[in-house]
Parts: C-alpha cells; structure tokens; sequence
C-alpha cells in the first residue's frame, strides 16, 4: 500500500523534472531523493528510464556539496578534486581505467554500491565516501588521504608515495581547494 501511494504522489514530480534544465539546487535534491526512494523501493529501472544525468558544473558542485556534507568532508576539497581528476566530465575515463567525475576505479565503485560510475550522483557520493575513508585511515591528515585516494592506500605509509604523478595530484587538489575558498569567502 505504502508504495502505490508512493508512486501516486511521487510520479507526476518525478516526471515533470527535466532532466536538462535544472532551475534550482531544490530540483537536484528532489531528484536524488527520489531516485533513492525509487530504488528503495526496487523501481530501480524506471529511475534509470527518466534521465537523473546532471550536465553542468553548478550541479556537480551542489552534490559535491551535499555529500561531502552528508560525509563530513569539506565541500570545497571534493570540488577540487572533481576539478583534478576529470575536469567536470561526468564521462572522463582514464588511461588506467578510472571513470566518473571523481575517477573511480571499477572495483572500488562496486564495492561501495555503484550501479553506474558515469551517473553523477552515484560517481560522487561514492568518491566522497571513499575520500572520507582514506581520511579515517590516515588519522585526518589530508595530504596523505589525497595521495591516498590518488595512488592506492596500500602505497602510502607515512608519507605521500614517490611517484611525481601522486605529488602533482596532491599539489593540484590543495592548489584549487584554497581558491574555491577563498572564492567562498569573497562571496561573503
């Protein structure tokens, strides 16, 4: 019972939503909430037949927001780390096989529930969970979590791995974060 009245209530919204013209941050949040109820509710197919993609940046940054939140993780060292691995692309796959917004590899995406590592949603809230995890592993300490993230926790010790490409990504992430927040601080 409780699920028809769901999907009497919830449909119509759910069909109204466009999945290109995303007016307001409100839209992005209904949208994620109810693909969670839809999938909850193992209407998972019909979420994947009306279009959840999110195609610019301002959406991106608003789920990065919202989940690193959720995560309690600082928004702006999630949009930057967007920023670095894939640039905003949704689509970016690197030459090693990392895909999404926040370059998830396959394994690491399944482990954490992901269906599909080019949807948006998914790709994020699964990058800041894993973020969130390395965080937890190295005690906090965000230069280590970044490589980390970056290289594979196996590969960092004490300190961020040898390898130059490791050292950029962990110089590039900072290098944006505190641009996105002093961004922030101007708004004020």
């Amino acid at each position: 019972m409780k699920k028809i009245l769901f999907l009497t209530l919830a449909l119509p919204v759910l069909l109204s939503l466009s999945p290109y013209s995303l007016s307001s941050q409100d839209e992005i949040l209904t949208k994620i909430m109810l693909k969670r109820s839809f999938t909850l509710l193992g209407k998972q197919r019909l979420c994947e037949e009306t279009s959840f993609t999110l195609l610019n940046s301002q959406d991106h940054n608003y789920l990065a927001t919202y989940y690193a939140q959720e995560y309690g993780v600082a928004p702006n060292l999630i949009k930057a780390i967007i920023k670095v691995e894939s640039r905003g692309k949704p689509n970016s796959v690197s030459h090693k096989g990392a895909s999404g917004l926040m370059q998830l590899m396959p394994e690491t995406a399944k482990s954490l529930g992901v269906k599909d590592i080019f949807d948006p949603g998914e790709n994020i809230r699964a990058g800041v969970q894993y973020f969130k995890m390395m965080l937890d592993m190295f005690d906090q300490n965000v230069k280590l979590a970044l490589a980390a993230y970056n290289a594979g926790p196996s590969r960092v010790k004490q300190e961020i791995p040898n390898p130059e490409q490791t050292k950029e990504f962990v110089k590039k992430v900072l290098t944006y974060y505190y641009e996105f927040r002093r961004e922030d601080q101007e708004k004020i």
